[in-house]
């Protein structure tokens, strides 16, 4: 049952996220996908705490979807950030965490 809680707050954030306005600048844009990243290693990591006391196969299975999420919205973000800073959108992310964090 929280298992299943768990990854459908997961589902729900990434949906609220796609949803959610655009911001305008880049630093808006930069701290938002910050913060979805943050919120998303949130969620795997209660996903994973959850899966530790489970039998061994349920165990497996609550981690192996909580890693197939993980990359899915990582896989999204990367995108997001693509688009929006082509080529140099890692070297912009990674300097806006070095210099948020």
């Amino acid at each position: 049952m929280k298992k299943t809680l768990i990854l459908a707050i997961g589902t729900m954030l990434g949906t609220l996220a796609a949803g959610a306005q655009t911001p305008t600048t880049d630093a808006g844009f930069l701290l938002q996908a910050y913060t979805r990243f943050v919120l998303a290693r949130e969620v795997q990591a209660q996903a994973m705490e959850l899966a530790r006391p489970l039998p061994e196969a349920e165990a497996q299975a609550v981690a192996a979807e909580a890693k197939r999420w993980m990359a899915t919205e990582t896989d999204q973000m990367r995108a997001e950030l693509a688009a929006r800073f082509g080529e140099a959108a890692r070297d912009r992310f990674s300097a806006f965490v070095a210099e948020y964090t």
